[in-house]
């Protein structure tokens, strides 16, 4: 099987396509311009372009050219043009490639225009990459912009499986090994070699195509089994309502402007936060609210202990640091006096609010203010809610407790990412030698990044716990799960994906409950 284009079309074709070689606006990877063109000088063919079979991995008749001076995009129109006339009656064509963002972008008129004149002009082929879909292979997707990482994804395209569309990389870690014997070659003996070695590839994966397609098909059993209980418990976490919503919506991307909207793609202001419910209590009450009767809001009231709570947890890590100099002391002792004020102050509204605790307060024992308890609801049994009248509180506490919660969570996830990109900075060959105090002054940030995430795990847990506490229904706890230290992983989101990543599912910190998926209508909490 002949892959190569006859000489003489090939050479019909160069002259009269323009090059249409453009500039890359998103993707840092070694094609078209971004290659390096030094390499190419004394070269009089600098490689092959090759279409390939993304399922199969099987090289198509007609879908190989030389490459003269680089990668060029009428050189990959040749190539898929090869392959297009013998699939002009297929009607749904998806097409992977690195760079697809950028070729698809004038792929219609290249075909109309650059194929005057050549066998391919009266075969419609326009009209054929005209319903094309256009999308980037999974591991070099990772190297486009956010936008891209939608717009052009397999995992959110419907209708191709779990095709990957790297197969043709492992095609040319074999095709290589034979580049110190073709580079020597005259044109017509390197065509040769190079149709005999694509073939021999063929045939060897034509043999060898039953064991594979067996060891896949076992796993991918294997994988739908733990995918479909993951997606049953999601489903039936969400409820049937937002299910049947959601299924109703449209999948595909839209580009509005420059920014693309999926719904795949996780709109994190939509997350009502301890800030947002706050506000939205507070407009409550002066609306005729219980408790409207004393001079300090009894949401204000809460969210202000929540905030001292933050506090005692902050100051609570800061004194378990080792090693601490004089000026780490100093500053703890700053903040331990800024909250005994803070405190002070907010004792004087828990006394006008609700003055029966105050005799709680009085039988603690007394020490540092970071470990002062401030018998909110949630310090306090149902029966002790009952017995000094705390049953209005504990509700809205019960409310800034699930925005807390959000908050937690939301941040957490953030400063995960924040992690992993400081990680990955710091495994970066040219920070290597960068000498001794730029060094530590990144492992620093590191361990700030990790100090802080261990703060937010410990706000989140303390939130549930409170949640609890305060009568907590089963059902809402499912929307707020245990948070174990393995929880919290994602996959690497910077670079592409590790072997065996495809594999794994990530944490509900990812996917779960109120805080990965839902809007504010059915999430903020009536009032």
């Amino acid at each position: 099987m002949g892959l190569f284009p006859d000489d003489r079309v090939y050479a019909e074709y160069t002259s009269k396509a323009q090059d249409s070689t453009e500039k890359t606006t998103c993707a840092n990877l070694k094609a078209a311009n971004m290659q390096n063109k030094a390499k190419f000088i004394g070269l009089v063919i600098s490689g092959v372009i090759a279409i390939t079979c993304a399922r199969h991995n099987f090289f198509l008749h007609g879908g190989m050219v030389n490459m003269i001076h680089g990668e060029k995009f009428n050189l990959t129109d040749l190539a898929l043009a090869g392959v297009l006339r013998f699939l002009l009656l297929v009607r749904h064509i998806v097409l992977t490639y690195d760079i697809a963002c950028q070729y698809e972008k004038n792929l219609v008129k290249r075909f109309k225009e650059n194929f005057i004149g050549t066998p391919f002009e009266h075969l419609g082929l326009d009209e054929v990459v005209d319903r094309f879909l256009c999308l980037v292979p999974k591991m070099h997707l990772k190297g486009h912009i956010p936008d891209c990482q939608y717009e052009y994804s397999l995992n959110f395209t419907q209708n191709v499986g779990r095709t990957y569309g790297e197969g043709i990389e492992g095609t040319w870690a074999e095709a290589k090994q034979a580049g110190g014997m073709t580079r020597e070659m005259n044109a017509g003996h390197r065509i040769d070699t190079l149709n005999a070695l694509q073939n021999d590839w063929n045939i060897t994966k034509l043999q060898n195509l039953f064991s594979s397609l067996f060891r896949q098909l076992t796993n991918a059993r294997s994988q739908a089994r733990r995918k479909l209980e993951f997606y049953k418990g999601q489903s039936k976490l969400n409820g049937q309502v937002r299910v049947e919503k959601w299924l109703k919506m449209s999948v595909k991307p839209v580009r509005k402007g420059k920014h693309v909207e999926s719904v795949y793609r996780l709109k994190e202001d939509k997350i009502p936060g301890q800030a947002q419910i706050y506000r939205q209590m507070l407009d409550a009450e002066a609306e005729g609210t219980p408790n409207t009767n004393v001079k300090t809001p009894v949401s204000q009231f809460l969210n202000n202990g929540l905030k001292i709570q933050s506090t005692q947890r902050s100051i609570k890590a800061n004194a378990r640091k080792r090693d601490q100099t004089d000026a780490d002391k100093t500053a703890l002792a700053k903040q331990r006096a800024s909250l005994r004020g803070s405190l002070k102050r907010w004792r004087e509204e828990q006394e006008a609010i609700c003055p029966s605790v105050l005799d709680l307060v009085l039988e603690q024992q007394f020490g540092h203010p970071e470990e002062e308890r401030l018998f909110l609801p949630s310090d306090l049994s149902s029966a002790q809610h009952r017995e000094h009248q705390l049953e209005h509180l504990s509700e809205c506490e019960m409310k800034l407790r699930r925005g807390e919660a959000n908050d937690a969570i939301r941040s957490l996830r953030t400063e995960l990412r924040h992690l992993d990109a400081l990680w990955e900075m710091k495994k970066k060959k040219a920070n290597h030698n960068v000498g001794t105090e730029r060094n530590l002054r990144g492992l620093k940030d590191v361990h700030n990044s990790e100090e802080k995430v261990r703060r937010l795990a410990t706000k989140y847990r303390e939130c549930r716990h409170a949640m609890l506490a305060l009568g907590m229904s089963a059902a809402d706890a499912k929307g707020y799960p245990v948070l174990e230290d393995a929880d919290m992983y994602q996959k690497n989101v910077i670079q592409p994906h590790a072997l065996g990543e495809g594999s794994t599912t990530e944490s509900w910190l990812w996917v779960f409950g109120a805080v990965g998926s839902l809007s504010i209508a059915p999430q903020a909490p009536s009032i």
